[in-house]
């Protein structure tokens, strides 16, 4: 290998630590789906340290607000009576996670990756859904990550 490969050889090994270093790890998924519809998003907000909770530093107030009023989060298309599946990633499920709808708590306290409900028969909506929320828990207290689904009746 002549000086000058073997120079740049060199500079490639020293410098791909710091590439590295500028990677980002991808925020945990949550997949809800019902019917043939289905949905995959990475968390809004996701704190890596589980001791951690997330707050104004990690995670936008005005975005969760957006985002709690059912504006500009992924929607699924559910026909009353249908099952309602959410998947999440095991980071999540490691943490314990819940489900609210309307700000009304489905769920507590989950461990497993996998629950399911039933879409009520009767809803009054105006044609908007439900926003649903899944939370994942920071221990000891707070929220470590979250997500937003609109749950549109079809």
């Amino acid at each position: 290998m002549t000086s000058s490969r073997r120079s740049v050889a060199i500079a490639l090994i020293a410098l791909s630590p710091l590439a590295l270093a500028a990677c980002e790890k991808p925020n945990p998924g949550v997949t809800v789906w019902s019917g043939t519809n289905s949905e995959h998003v990475p968390a809004l907000c996701w704190e890596h340290d589980p001791a951690t909770a997330i707050g104004p530093a990690t995670c936008a107030q005005d975005v969760l607000d957006a985002a709690g009023q059912g504006q500009g989060i992924t929607a699924i298309r559910v026909r009353p009576g249908d099952t309602v599946g959410i998947s999440v990633d095991t980071k999540v499920a490691d943490a314990g996670w819940s489900v609210q709808i309307g700000g009304q708590p489905l769920v507590t306290g989950l461990t497993e990756t996998y629950y399911r409900f039933t879409f009520p028969q009767t809803v009054e909506t105006g044609g908007a859904g439900y926003t649903m929320q899944i939370t994942a828990a920071a221990k000891p207290t707070g929220n470590r990550g979250i997500w937003f689904f609109q749950l549109v009746p079809r």
